[in-house]
């Protein structure tokens, strides 16, 4: 695969659609209803909101010991993880904060190829993730993974 170089104008001039003054501007209910009519978006339902399971967030050990039972897979997780910051980084407000997001994952497909490396590559994430100062925000998408993870395997 090719490392393709751009510049900052370039990247600037491809950002996102998103009219960002008009979503200011808009109410709660008005953004609820936009995401439900939007065949990209998951909006769970109140149903679906309390069959959630809160995880305690004592630390990461219990937090990895809940998900465990749930049983599902590192590989899984990550891609659901992947997913989930390329949304973020489609959404970010700064270049800045793109390449932050893209900076943690930016490894993990390579890791995922190799059996061997496959093992700990949420671990890797999360150093990288606190190393650029992105831990909270990685964590809670590492949870959002772990839960549609789940969900995708009943």
């Amino acid at each position: 695969m090719a490392i393709v170089k751009h510049t900052l104008e370039e990247i600037r001039a491809r950002r996102g659609k998103t009219d960002w003054d008009r979503l200011d501007a808009m109410t709660d209910e008005e953004i609820l209803k936009a995401a439900a009519e939007d065949p990209d978006t998951f909006v769970p339902t109140e149903d679906e909101l309390k069959r959630f399971k809160r995880v305690p967030r004592q630390g990461m050990a219990e937090t990895e010991a809940a998900y465990d039972a749930a049983a599902v897979d590192e590989r899984s997780v990550v891609l659901m993880l992947l997913y989930l910051v390329f949304v973020e980084i489609e959404g970010s407000a700064s270049l800045e904060d793109a390449q932050r997001l893209a900076d943690v994952v930016h490894n993990a497909p390579l890791r995922l190829s190799d059996e061997d490396r496959s093992k700990n590559t949420l671990g890797v994430i999360r150093t990288r993730a606190s190393k650029l100062g992105v831990a909270e925000r990685i964590e809670r998408l590492i949870d959002v993974a772990r839960h549609l993870a789940a969900r995708s395997k009943e």
